[in-house]
């Protein structure tokens, strides 16, 4: 064989090897990819089980506030905790699935939320009294915050809500 031939050889050979390796790096990148997914999936799960379990620990409380019956302050302030864990999960979990491309299973999520008020009428009044509550707060969270500490950024925001023409005993 000619030196050219081989040179020629060489180069097809080099080639080869640079597109193997980059369809490797695609498999790794996909493989990373898969990965990643299957534990925001499986953080979503958790979180899930977790809201499950208090629940199921506060189950007098659940059916009485779910129900609508008159609660206690402590009931009041647990049955209030939880009726956000679900609110909070379920909107964590859709927006999640959203940005993972899932629309189908975010509207899932946002359904099941949504049965539970239906089928909970007492659920269904405190999550929107819940929501009306913090709408005049609600303009506030696109707002940027100037400065870089937590704890100034919560002053700056208290700030802003101090700003609001919303009634100060109006439970807001």
């Amino acid at each position: 064989m000619k030196f050219k031939e081989w040179n020629e050889i060489a180069e097809l050979v080099g080639v080869a090897a640079i597109v193997a390796s980059l369809v490797f790096v695609g498999l790794q990148m996909k493989q990373t990819q898969d990965i990643a997914r299957t534990e925001v999936y499986l953080g979503l799960y958790a979180t899930g089980v977790e809201i499950n379990h208090r629940l199921a620990e506060h189950v007098e409380v659940w059916i009485k506030g779910s129900r609508g019956e008159t609660l206690d302050e402590n009931e009041a302030f647990v049955f209030a905790n939880l009726m956000q864990s679900l609110n909070d999960q379920a909107s964590w979990s859709s927006t999640m699935l959203r940005r993972l491309g899932d629309y189908d299973d975010a509207s899932i999520e946002i359904f099941n939320l949504a049965r539970i008020l239906h089928e909970n009428p007492g659920a269904k009044k405190s999550w929107l009294a819940w929501q009306a509550a913090y709408a005049p707060y609600r303009p506030l969270r696109h707002k940027p915050l100037e400065s870089q500490s937590f704890s100034a950024q919560v002053r700056e925001a208290l700030k802003a809500m101090d700003e609001l023409p919303i009634s100060q005993d109006s439970g807001n």
